[in-house]
This record gives C-alpha cells, sequence and structure tokens, in this order.
C-alpha cells in the first residue's frame, strides 16, 4: 500500500521520513577497506531511507580513489531511487587543517556531494544543517538562529561531526566546549554527531538537557578513557535508521552485518516538541530510574596465579546484570599496620557492546606482575557500574604475592620528582612549577623527560616495561582528567598505549610495554587534563 492511498490513521503510522546515519567509517580503496560501509549501504536500501547521513571521517586520510569507491557502490545499490545525501567535512578528510576548504572541493568532486561544506537542506519541510568540523562557533551560532526563524515549531537537525563536550563516553576527551554553550541556547535541536568512536549500544549515546543530543558511534573500532592502561580498540558494526513523525522521533539501532535492530521494541524514542521536564534522556531521570547493577549471590571474584606467565596474574568474576558498561578494578595492598591501601585503578568494558552469543560468562583481567611485591597481601575489588553512573555492590578477593623473581633493571628513579625534569610543552617549554610536594600542571601539555643515555644500554627491539606510581588530585569530574603516554619526539611516535588518570585524589601504579625510541630520546607525555595536582612517586624500567 502506497502512503498517498493510505487512510489518515494508516499515514499517522508512516514516518515523514526516514534517515540513515552512519560515521567515522574510515575507509580507504579496497573492498575489505569498506566492507562495513557496504554493509550499511545495503542496510539502507533496505529500509528504503529517504536520506543516506555520514557524519564524517569517511576516509582514514583524504583519499579520493576511496571517495570514488564510495559513490560506485551508492550507485549499485540505489539504481532506481536514490535517496537524498549528506556529507560532513572532518579531520580525517582533510590533507592538512589548512586545506580543509580544497580537501572538501576534492571530496565533493569524487563522491559527488550535493551540497557545500557549510550549507543547508530543507528536506520535506524539516531543516538539516550541514556543519563542518572546523566551523567557527559564532558561525554556528548564527546558522541555528536564522535557520530557527525561518522553520519555527519544527526541531532543527544539527548535522556535525564534533559531539559537545562531556555528555556522551570519550568527549570529555573529544568533545567540543564551545559547541556545548552554544547549543544550550536552543532547546528545539537535535544534534548529531560522530568523532568519540562509541559503541551504538551504550544506551547513554542519547542525551537531553538543555537540547537533545545523538551520538551515531563509528563504523570502524571504539576504545575509551577507561581509568588505567587503555584496552585494546573494539570492534563495531552499528548504523542508525532514524524515523520522523509530527509528534516523536525514533532512531533505531541496527548492525550492518545482520541487517538486525537492537532492541527493535524499544528504539529511542525522542517526543515532540522538547520538553526538558519530562524528556525522556535526562541522565539524572536515567540514573535515578535505572537499576543498580549487581552480581549473582553465587558470584565469586578468582584469582588464578601462574609464575610462567608474563602478566601472571588474572582475576576472574562472572558478569553483573543488567548490562554493565564498566567494571573499576581497585587493587589495595596491607602496610605493616594491617591497613589496605590503594596502590592502582583500572576500568574494563562490560559485554554490553558484544553479540549476546558472543558474550563470554567469565570476564578477566590480566596483571602484569610489575604491580606486586614478594610475600605482600593484596585485596582486589571488582565495582560494576551502569551507562549512567550507578554502581553495584563489588566482589572482593585477598591474595599473597610469592617470592618474585626480581627482573632486570634498566633505570630506577625513587625520587623523580628530584631526578628527572618536568617541563612545560612538546619540547623546550620552561619548569612546571611547584606547590608543595606537588606539580601545578595547568598546560595541555607537559613532558617528564627520561635520561637519552638509557636507551644505548640496550639493542633496538628490546621489549621493556615501564612502570610509574603517581598521586594525582582531579577532583572536578566535570573536567577531563589527563592521558599519559611514552613519546618519541623524533620522530613524533607514542611507544605506549595511552594510560588514562582517575578523578579523585588517587595514588595509582600503571604499567606499559614497550620498545625503546631509535630516536634516543623518550619522555612521560602528560596531557589533556586541565590544571591540576601531580606528583611521580617512583619510577623504573625494565628489561622483560
Amino acid at each position: 500500500m502506497s502512503n498517498s492511498s493510505a487512510t489518515s490513521a494508516e499515514r499517522a503510522a508512516f514516518p515523514l521520513l526516514k534517515a540513515g546515519i552512519i560515521t567515522d567509517t574510515h575507509i580507504n580503496e579496497t573492498a575489505a577497506g569498506c566492507r562495513k560501509l557496504k554493509g550499511a549501504l545495503k542496510l539502507f536500501a533496505a529500509q528504503e531511507v529517504d536520506l543516506m547521513i555520514h557524519c564524517g571521517d569517511i576516509a582514514e586520510v583524504y583519499n579520493p580513489e576511496a571517495y570514488k569507491l564510495y559513490r560506485k557502490m551508492i550507485n549499485t545499490l540505489f539504481q532506481q531511487k536514490k535517496p537524498e545525501e549528506i556529507f560532513i567535512s572532518a579531520y580525517h578528510d582533510w590533507t592538512t587543517p589548512q586545506e580543509a576548504d580544497v580537501s572538501f572541493q576534492g571530496m565533493k568532486e569524487a563522491l559527488e556531494i550535493p551540497h557545500n561544506m557549510l550549507d543547508k537542506k530543507i528536506f520535506k519541510g524539516y531543516t538539516f544543517l550541514i556543519i563542518p568540523q572546523n566551523v567557527p562557533m559564532e558561525e554556528l551560532e548564527h546558522q541555528i538562529t536564522t535557520a530557527l526563524a525561518e522553520n519555527p515549531g519544527k526541531p532543527l537537525f544539527v548535522i556535525d561531526h564534533i559531539p559537545p563536550y562531556g555528555i556522551f563516553h570519550n568527549t570529555k576527551l573529544w568533545g567540543s566546549v564551545p559547541r556545548l554553550e552554544v547549543l544550550k541556547k536552543f532547546p528545539s535541536v537535535i544534534h548529531i554527531s560522530g568523532h568519540s568512536h562509541g559503541s551504538l549500544l551504550n544506551e547513554s549515546n542519547i542525551w537531553q538537557k538543555e537540547f537533545t543530543a545523538v551520538n551515531t558511534g563509528c563504523l570502524s573500532t571504539w576504545g575509551g578513557d577507561f581509568a588505567g592502561t587503555a584496552p585494546k580498540s573494539k570492534k563495531v558494526s552499528e548504523a542508525i535508521v532514524m524515523e520522523l513523525f509530527p509528534e516523536k522521533i525514533l532512531f533505531r539501532r541496527f548492525s550492518v552485518v545482520t541487517g538486525r535492530e537492537y532492541a527493535p521494541h524499544t528504539p529511542w524514542c525522542v517526543p515532540l516538541p522538547f520538553d526538558p521536564e519530562t524528556a525522556p534522556y535526562s541522565p539524572d531521570r536515567r540514573y535515578k530510574d535505572s537499576p543498580e547493577p549487581v552480581f549473582s549471590p553465587k558470584a565469586r571474584l578468582k584469582t588464578v596465579y601462574d609464575k610462567n606467565a608474563p602478566e601472571f596474574l588474572t582475576l576472574r568474576f562472572p558478569g553483573a546484570a543488567p548490562d554493565v558498561f564498566k567494571y573499576r578494578i581497585v587493587i589495595a595492598q596491607k602496610n605493616q599496620a594491617g591497613v589496605f591501601k590503594d596502590i592502582a585503578l583500572t576500568e574494563v568494558a562490560g559485554n554490553f557492546y558484544k553479540a549476546a552469543s558472543y558474550r563470554k560468562k567469565v570476564l578477566e583481567l590480566c596483571l602484569s606482575k610489575a604491580y606486586f611485591e614478594s610475600r605482600k597481601t593484596y585485596r582486589f575489588s571488582v565495582v560494576p557500574e551502569n551507562f549512567f553512573g550507578k554502581e553495584g555492590s563489588p566482589l572482593t578477593a585477598e591474595w599473597t604475592a610469592p617470592v618474585l623473581l626480581a627482573s632486570e633493571i634498566l633505570f630506577e628513579s625513587v625520587k623523580p620528582m628530584n631526578e628527572l625534569p618536568f617541563l612545560t610543552e612538546l619540547n623546550e617549554g620552561v619548569p612546571v612549577k611547584k606547590e608543595g610536594s606537588f606539580y601545578c600542571h595547568d598546560t595541555y601539555n607537559a613532558r617528564l623527560e627520561l635520561p637519552p643515555e638509557i636507551w644505548k644500554k640496550v639493542p633496538p627491539g628490546t621489549k621493556l616495561r615501564f612502570i610509574v606510581d603517581i598521586h594525582t588530585i582531579q577532583l572536578d569530574r566535570e573536567k577531563r582528567s589527563w592521558t599519559l603516554t611514552l613519546r618519541d619526539p623524533v620522530p613524533v611516535d607514542n611507544l605506549s598505549p595511552r594510560i588514562h588518570t582517575p578523578y579523585g585524589d588517587c595514588r595509582n601504579r600503571y604499567v606499559a610495554e614497550f620498545t625503546p625510541p631509535e630516536s634516543g630520546e623518550c619522555y612521560l607525555l602528560v596531557r589533556d587534563g586541565l590544571p591540576n595536582k601531580i606528583k611521580f612517586e617512583y619510577l623504573k624500567i625494565e628489561i622483560i
């Protein structure tokens, strides 16, 4: 039955428009590199969408051949009726930030993009603003103000790459404070973004407070700023089909591999018009109404010790329910007075992003022997946390370390604050100022320099282990915390995974493996977080 021949009641069941939305595909010019993108386009064809939106970072790097392959797939899959299209210009599709305009023109030609870099599309009576990553904030505010005046009484769709700051996972690092401040002024805005590389199965990827925001995840890999050593990136294959009705907007989440909808009976549903008092995706309301994650009464935290394994202690625990976003794992050491003192904190993702058939009943965290000392007793606690920050009761276990064989030490500093320079910026710079026994790190980048002569003591390719005990004071959870990594400055190369510092007044041991830099230079980079205090209490590099 066509929409035009349906009764008024039947027409009410049809969306006014359907939009397929993806982001961060990071494709190359090979068929394998476009596999997920092709799956998304097939999904959109099967769903008979009227509009296709890509929220930016189409290619891994500016790549006309990849864009041409993208266009070829669209032309092949939509031979009868092509949907309208929107493509957002973002960093990965620029040759350089200074040449963003030129890069977009090349992308526009190869992809046959039907609009400008900054533009507006009126589609079936609704306005879609097309916002490039580098838009000035005064221009963003002007575009929104003008569009609302031209089409009052309706939601305004702002299609962007960069999410507002702090409202989704990863957006304290990858989000924009200026965008958030502009968008707060416009309650009828529906802001749709990418960039932060999350999973659409994270229920907090839709947010409502002063306005409505949806983050569309990615079609590449997702990770996260979990406290501790950053976990390996995880594969993700998800897309959104948005259905617009006069009284509501539905955001349906699909696998682009199977074509199946996640939670088909409970899509994200945004009532229209927007009312902040009753908005269903208010973070405060969702925190209050969400159930606390709970371990089974029979659940136990187990410690499994293998002296021959490089990461020789494994913590094993069953998953809590309902879906857990992350588990916070704290290691405490018993001191001579018999009191446990926290020495390390790390966080791992829950199983929520995996299909039911791939979810392990038992989760594991493997720990290096570098966290432990011979014959010391440790207590471990595992705290489950849901998508909205609500915590459940922990599982706990104690374990006493055996006599541990000492590793060969390449470098050790028991007083890094006195023995190693901590300087502002990535090169040159001045000493970071101190306040008592802490550094007051108030610039974006600072570096703890390591002695260049130590790298001459080991041949290239030697596997090393980096251990550092750090005391950080970062009390404002609304501000982003620091990330750390070992960096070779020539050429610029991160030698170890990122390490994310936790909020609060925390002592933490971080352990990372790496190989020595070819340049003979290396420093510990501390960046991203806003002004706070940091103290380096101990540092060691071992030969593995």
